[in-house]
C-alpha cells in the first residue's frame, strides 16, 4: 500500500489535476495525505521524459515574449529584495561565507546577496543549458552547474530553493542531499506555491508542471525527519480574493502559481537552521 513520503500516512485524498501539461495524461490526480496534506501526482510522470523536458528549450521559453531567454533577470528585482531582507532579519551576512542557489533560474537573490557581499562564494545550479550558460558568463556567479551532486559542490552555510521543490518527482531526496551539503547551523531556505489541506488549491496554466505539493504541516514533519530547527514557516503573498483585482490576475496567470483558498497567502516560506544530526 501507497505511503505519504512524508509522514508514512497510508490514508489519502484525491483532486484533479487542472494545470494542463503535454508529459501528464488526462486522467492524473493529485494525491493527497490526509495527515499532513503533502500531495503528489498519480501517475507520476517519468523520470526520463520530464529531464529530457527540463534541457530542452521548452523549458526557458519566456512566456510572455514568445521567444527563448537571451538575458538573465535584471536587478533590482522584487521577489530578490523581499528574500534579502527576509535573510538579513534572521542572520547576520558576515557570518555567511558560502551559499547555494538550486535551480536557480535567473539567480536575482543570488547575485543580489554576492553584489552586496562579495566575500560570499556564490554557487548556482540550473538543468536548463540555456539558463545554465547565461550564468556561467555573469561575474556575481562564482560556480555553476547542472548537477547537485557534482563533486565540485562544497559545504554551504545558505541553500536556497525558491519556486523549485514542486517541479520534482522526489523532492525529499533532493532535500536529504541539502541536508548533508550543510554545515551544521548552516541555513535552508525553501518558498513553494501554499496548498493547505483540506481546502487545496486552484490551479492556473503553467509551463512547467507542479508534481508534489506542500503544506504547512508537510514542512514541519519535514523539519523533523531531517533534524532541522525551524526559523520561521508561514505563507506570504495575496489570498483567493485579490484574484477580483485586474493588476493581481495576470500575474498570477503568468507566474503558474497555485493560489491558496483561504488567507493563508498563495507562497510558503520557510527557513530551516541545521542541527548536529547528519541523515
Amino acid at each position: 500500500m501507497y505511503k505519504c513520503l512524508i509522514c508514512g500516512n497510508k490514508k489519502f485524498a484525491e483532486r484533479s489535476y487542472k494545470i494542463p501539461f503535454e508529459l501528464i495524461v488526462e486522467k492524473t490526480k493529485v494525491r493527497i495525505c490526509e495527515t499532513c496534506g503533502f500531495g503528489i501526482i498519480n501517475p507520476l510522470i517519468n523520470n526520463e521524459l520530464l529531464n529530457i523536458y527540463y534541457e530542452s528549450s521548452k523549458y526557458y521559453i519566456d512566456r510572455r515574449e514568445g521567444h527563448l531567454i537571451s538575458q538573465l533577470n535584471p536587478l533590482p528585482h522584487p521577489r530578490a529584495l523581499s528574500q534579502y531582507d527576509f535573510f538579513a532579519s534572521h542572520f547576520n551576512f558576515k557570518d555567511i561565507n558560502s551559499v547555494l542557489d538550486f535551480g536557480a533560474g535567473s539567480a536575482t537573490t543570488l547575485r543580489t546577496i554576492k553584489i552586496r557581499h562579495e566575500h560570499i562564494i556564490t554557487t548556482a545550479i540550473e538543468i536548463s543549458k540555456c539558463l545554465g550558460r547565461l550564468l556561467e558568463d555573469c561575474d556575481d556567479i562564482d560556480e555553476v552547474s547542472d548537477n547537485l551532486c557534482n563533486s565540485n559542490i562544497t559545504m554551504q552555510d545558505l541553500i536556497i530553493a525558491s519556486g523549485v521543490l514542486e517541479h520534482l518527482s522526489n523532492p525529499i531526496e533532493t532535500i536529504k542531499i541539502f541536508q548533508n551539503l550543510l554545515y551544521k547551523g548552516g541555513y535552508l531556505f525553501i518558498e513553494v506555491p501554499n496548498c493547505p489541506y483540506p481546502l487545496y488549491y486552484n490551479c492556473f496554466g503553467s509551463f512547467q508542471p507542479h508534481i508534489v505539493f506542500f503544506t504547512k504541516a508537510s514542512f514541519i514533519e519535514i523539519s523533523k525527519k531531517f533534524d532541522f530547527e525551524i526559523i520561521w514557516l508561514g505563507g506570504i503573498g495575496s489570498d483567493i480574493k485579490d484574484r477580483s483585482k485586474p493588476e493581481i490576475v495576470p500575474k498570477l496567470r503568468r507566474t503558474g502559481l497555485i493560489q491558496a483558498v483561504n488567507k493563508q497567502g498563495d507562497t510558503l516560506r520557510l527557513l530551516l537552521r541545521k542541527k548536529d544530526k547528519k541523515v
